[in-house]
C-alpha cells in the first residue's frame, strides 16, 4: 500500500511527507481571503477505518480558527457511500489553534476509480502559512492484509492554512530611473513553505512591479530551497517598500543597484525588519557623508514617527517628526527633517519612535556615488 497527502492553496503546493507515490490525497480546491477549503481524494483501493474504530484528518499549529465545517457532497455515485462519506464531525480546539475531522463509520474504500469527498472548510482571520497535518485510520484492506486487515496508509505532513507567520517589511524597494531592486527568501525548514509578499507604494496604495505584473505574489519553497523577486530597472522611477509573511525556518533579505552611466554600478544588502516593531535605532555618521533613512507604516492608522539624534558624547543634536499615513512611506536625508539639520559635521545615533501603532525603518549612508545600507536595532 502506498500513500501520498498533500495540501494545496491557490495554486501552490505544501506537500506533505511522502511514502510513495499515489493513494489517498488531502487537497484545497479553492480559498477565500478568510477560508481554507479542502478535497479529500480516494485512488482505488483506498479505504479508511478498517483498523482502527475511527479515521480523523488533524490540523495543529493553526492560528485564529474561528469556524470548521464539512464535507459538505461527494462525487460518489452510490447514495449510500455517498451519505457515508459524508458522515465526519468536526472540532475546533484549543483556542482556535487545532482543528480534527472524524469519521466513525467502517471503511467505504476498495474503489475502481478515483473518488472525492469535498467541502472541509477552515474559516480564520488569520494569515496564510504553515500548518502540521496528521491522520489516522486511513488503510488498505487488498491486496495483502495486514493480521486484523488493512495496510496502514497514515502519514505526517504539513499543510497550507492559517498558520503562525512572522509579518516583515523591506522598509524601502526602488526600481526605474537608474535603480534595481531584489529580494531572496531561503527555506531552512524540513518541509515545503509558502511565503506571501506585497509591495505597497509611498502614498500607502498597492505598487505593482513589472516583472510581476502585480502588486502581491505568492512562492513556493521548497525545503531547502530558495526564490527571487526581482524589481528591474526600467522606466520612470517607482518607490515603496515591502511585507512579506514568513513561516517558520524562511529567511531573507533585499539588495539596492544603483546604475549611473559612466560610474560602475553600486550594489548594498538590506536587512528586513519585524513589522511589530514601535522604534528603531541607528548609527549615523554625518562628517563625510550623508544619512538617509526608508520610513514605512505597515499598519492601517496614521502614526507620527519621532526622530531624536545624539551624539556620541551622549548629547542631542536635534528632534524632528515625520508623519505617515496609513501603509504609507517615505524616504529622506535625515539633516533635512526640520529640527535635525544640527547632524551636519558629527557622528551619532538617531532614535524613532512611533507614536501608535508600528515603524520600519531603514537607515542608507551615501558618499558620493557609493552607500551602503545601515541597520537598525528594533524593539
Amino acid at each position: 500500500m502506498r500513500s501520498n497527502i498533500s495540501v494545496l492553496l491557490v495554486g501552490v503546493i505544501a506537500l506533505g511527507l511522502i511514502e510513495s507515490a499515489e493513494a489517498v490525497s488531502f487537497t484545497n480546491t479553492q480559498a477565500g481571503p478568510n477560508t481554507w477549503v479542502y478535497t479529500l481524494t480516494f485512488a482505488p483501493e483506498d479505504n479508511y477505518s478498517i483498523t482502527q474504530a475511527s479515521t480523523t484528518i488533524t490540523l495543529n499549529g493553526l492560528t485564529g480558527v474561528t469556524a470548521a465545517t464539512g464535507p459538505t457532497s461527494t462525487d460518489f455515485p452510490d447514495p449510500t457511500l455517498s451519505a457515508m462519506n459524508l458522515a465526519w464531525t468536526v472540532q475546533v480546539k484549543n483556542g482556535g489553534t487545532t482543528v480534527v475531522w472524524t469519521h466513525a463509520g467502517g471503511g467505504t474504500g476498495n474503489f475502481d476509480t478515483t473518488l472525492h469527498v469535498f467541502g472541509f472548510s477552515i474559516t480564520a482571520n488569520a494569515p496564510t502559512g504553515t500548518a502540521a497535518m496528521v491522520t489516522s485510520g486511513f488503510s488498505r484492506d487488498t491486496p495483502n492484509p495486514l493480521p486484523g486487515g488493512g495496510l496502514n496508509l497514515d502519514i505526517t505532513g504539513n499543510a497550507v492554512g492559517p498558520a503562525s507567520t512572522t509579518s516583515v517589511v523591506l522598509p524601502q524597494i526602488a526600481f526605474g530611473g537608474g535603480w534595481y531592486s531584489a529580494l531572496y527568501f531561503t527555506n531552512t525548514g524540513p518541509t515545503n513553505a509558502v511565503v506571501a509578499v506585497n509591495f505597497t507604494a509611498d502614498n500607502g496604495t498597492p505598487l505593482v512591479v513589472p516583472s510581476l505584473g502585480a502588486s502581491s505574489t505568492t512562492l513556493n519553497l521548497p525545503s531547502n530551497g530558495g526564490a527571487i523577486i526581482e524589481a528591474l530597472n526600467v522606466g520612470n522611477l517607482s518607490q515603496g517598500y515591502v511585507r512579506a509573511l514568513l513561516p517558520p525556518g524562511v529567511q531573507g533579505y533585499g539588495v539596492f543597484r544603483q546604475s549611473v552611466p559612466g560610474i560602475a554600478d553600486q550594489e548594498a544588502v538590506v536587512p528586513l525588519s519585524l513589522a511589530s516593531y514601535i522604534g528603531d535605532t541607528l548609527v549615523w555618521d554625518d562628517t563625510n557623508f550623508i544619512t538617509a533613512a526608508a520610513i514605512a507604516n505597515p499598519t492601517s492608522v496614521p502614526i507620527t514617527v519621532s526622530i531624536t539624534a545624539v551624539d556620541f558624547n551622549g548629547n542631542t543634536v536635534g528632534s524632528g517628526t515625520v508623519p505617515l499615513a496609513a501603509f504609507s512611506h517615505t524616504a529622506v536625508a535625515l539633516r533635512n527633517v526640520p529640527g535635525l539639520s544640527a547632524m551636519v559635521g558629527r557622528r551619532g545615533t538617531a532614535t524613532f519612535s512611533a507614536s501608535n501603532g508600528n515603524v520600519a525603518v531603514l537607515g542608507l549612508r551615501f558618499y558620493g556615488s557609493a552607500f551602503t545600507s545601515i541597520p537598525t536595532v528594533g524593539r
